[in-house]
């Protein structure tokens, strides 16, 4: 028998659905393997960089050249919440502001949220939601991840990221920051226990030539 208008109809809608879902599956994949070459790079930074200042540069570029965020920034604080240092890729003279309000301990309400508790902070409309931040006029069309920067009982900052507001809401996105902004917290542990070492030893050899 043949099919009839409707039939055939209702079978043209269920192939453009099926369509759909595929390429939403196909961007899908395409984003999250982008985002896990990110991670990739961003752990052979770790591995080889030594200077805070430049791994976090080095973390900030990455994530923008990527092409998997806009704009992507980091503030390190010290146990006061003080700012140590910050890097940022995407902004350029427009993330000053927001260095300076950090700097007078000012903190963002992304920033403050982050800092209180684990796990992502996600605004979906910052240009309405966040009016105070100096960077909300940047983000229009666009959501802001924010996650803090933890390895084991410390907090070493916080780590900021804009993104497409169409996969704002990715849980597999949400945790695959969560990994970077840990392996970046270890990053920095590291590097503070190799300059302690540094100062243990330059201390060392110093009280052995005292002695001498």
């Amino acid at each position: 028998e043949k099919p009839t208008y409707e039939q055939l109809a209702k079978r043209v809608e269920e192939c453009e659905k099926v369509v759909e879902e595929l390429k939403t599956s196909g961007k899908r994949i395409n984003r999250l393997n982008l985002v896990m070459r990110t991670i990739r790079d961003v752990n052979q930074l770790l591995a080889k960089e030594k200077d805070r200042t430049r791994l976090l540069q080095g973390i900030c570029d990455n994530l923008v050249e990527n092409r998997g965020y806009y704009n992507a920034w980091v503030a390190m604080l010290d146990g006061s919440g003080k700012l140590l240092t910050s890097a940022e890729s995407g902004l350029g003279k427009e993330f000053v502001p927001l260095v300076e309000r950090f700097k007078r301990g000012e903190m963002t309400r992304c920033a403050r949220e982050a800092l209180a508790h684990p796990g992502v902070v996600l605004v979906q409309d910052p240009l309405s939601e966040c009016a105070d931040c100096p960077l909300s006029k940047n983000y229009a069309g666009r959501a802001a991840i924010t996650v803090r920067m933890e390895h084991g009982a410390k907090i070493y900052g916080i780590l900021s990221v804009s993104i497409p507001i169409e996969v704002a809401t990715d849980q597999e996105e949400h945790r695959l920051l969560e990994e970077v902004s840990g392996d970046i917290a270890f990053g920095l542990h590291t590097i503070g226990l190799e300059e302690e070492h540094y100062k243990a030893d330059d201390a060392l050899r110093e009280s052995e030539k005292r002695f001498r």
